[in-house]
């Protein structure tokens, strides 16, 4: 075997120097609309689409059923993303869905012929990108996946402003590709936003204790969003009973609430029976819970929401799965602090009250004993 020496630049002398220095950093991250309040990035994992959404709740926020700040939500195709060793390789793939004015636009542009039907168009890329040297490779390349997910993550560089990056949990043997996405994806903000930002801090003496958090996230909870008080009592207290670690509701109701009460309880009275008409019943709740949210958070200020409901509505069902489900993600790990702090409140003062009633009855008891012992010496 043939070993290839290849010669790198010596790290820096300091134990803790910015390491980042060796990542170009020439373009400038582009900010992020204001905000307040710390910034959530919630992803959901995909092989080909990428849905994520940036969110936030306002600072000192009361009520469990205020809508959040929405400041990105986007799905994106990956095998899409141009600029790298395998855009031309990913074209065998992607062509597979282009439609005929994508596949005449490819041909039109390298001066081919555009004559023909989808199907010999097709044809004629696939043989182009053969005789040019660019070889077919597998949609679920780990390289490919890779590479095309880093180029896409870079050219994105406002992720690393967030405060907390949660990523949807894979199965790692139902699901292995799945899991190695999750797990690429884990390891590019643990390393550019975590290591890379502590080791900047340690360099400059800054504090290093408030660094960017990764988390994952267990994919059950996406429909417990609404379950944990986003939509006031009434529909946690119908969903308790349909998942056990539902929270409680603190009373409040938006505008939009039954509407959502109403789709969580159509999915709690029948059961999709069977692992994938169960799992085509996920997806299915998750796209109308999305929209009922959506329509009570535009009733409650358009202006802020009716664009995001816009770019809902214009997508296909696959997209607007994962649309939904990335930001009932992040939902539900914005509210879940707020939600357990009020059930630990709740459970304080239930425990407050009880002892108090004990003691006034124990109180009432040793008034009636001493009452008799009285009536009793009188006598």
């Amino acid at each position: 075997m043939n070993h290839v020496a290849v010669c790198l630049p010596p790290f820096p002398s300091l134990p803790f120097a910015y390491l980042a220095t060796y990542i170009d950093m020439t373009s400038a991250p582009a900010p992020l609309p204001y905000h307040s309040s710390p910034l959530l990035l919630s992803f959901d994992i995909g092989t080909r689409h990428l849905a994520y959404c940036a969110l936030a709740l306002a600072p000192g926020a009361g009520a469990l059923t205020e809508a959040p700040t929405v400041k990105r939500w986007a799905v994106v195709d990956l095998l899409a993303v141009e600029g790298t060793p395998y855009t031309e390789a990913a074209t065998h793939v992607c062509l597979k869905s282009w439609t005929a004015k994508q596949l005449r636009a490819w041909l039109d542009a390298r001066g081919l012929s555009s004559v023909g039907k989808r199907s010999e168009l097709q044809a004629r890329i696939t043989q182009r990108l053969l005789d040019t040297g660019v070889r077919k490779v597998a949609p679920n390349n780990p390289c490919l996946l890779a590479t095309q997910l880093h180029a896409y993550l870079d050219s994105q560089p406002w992720m690393l402003q967030c405060d907390h990056v949660v990523l949807e949990n894979q199965p790692c043997l139902t699901n292995p590709v799945m899991k190695s996405v999750q797990l690429i994806l884990f390891s590019y903000f643990m390393y550019r936003g975590v290591w890379c930002e502590y080791a900047r801090r340690r360099a400059t003496g800054e504090d290093v204790r408030a660094l960017p958090k990764v988390s994952l996230v267990s994919a059950s909870n996406k429909l417990k969003a609404e379950m944990t008080g986003l939509v006031g009592a009434g529909a946690g207290a119908g969903a308790g009973a349909v998942h056990a670690a539902g929270g409680g509701g603190d009373g409040d109701r938006d505008s939009g609430g039954e509407a959502v009460a109403a789709v969580a309880a159509a999915a709690a009275v029948a059961p999709a029976q069977g692992s994938k008409a169960a799992y085509k019943a996920r997806k299915h709740d998750a796209i109308a819970l999305m929209g009922s949210l959506l329509d009570a958070w535009c009733a409650a200020d358009a202006g802020a929401y009716e664009a995001w409901r816009a770019l809902f509505r214009s997508r296909c069902k696959k997209e607007q799965d994962d649309l939904s489900d990335c930001l009932l993600q992040g939902l539900y790990v914005l509210r879940k602090p707020r939600v357990e702090a009020r059930a630990k409140a709740t459970k304080r003062a239930i425990a407050v009250a009880k002892r108090a009633g004990k003691a006034a009855q124990t109180r009432a008891t040793k008034a009636q004993r001493s009452a008799a012992k009285a009536a009793a010496a009188h006598k």
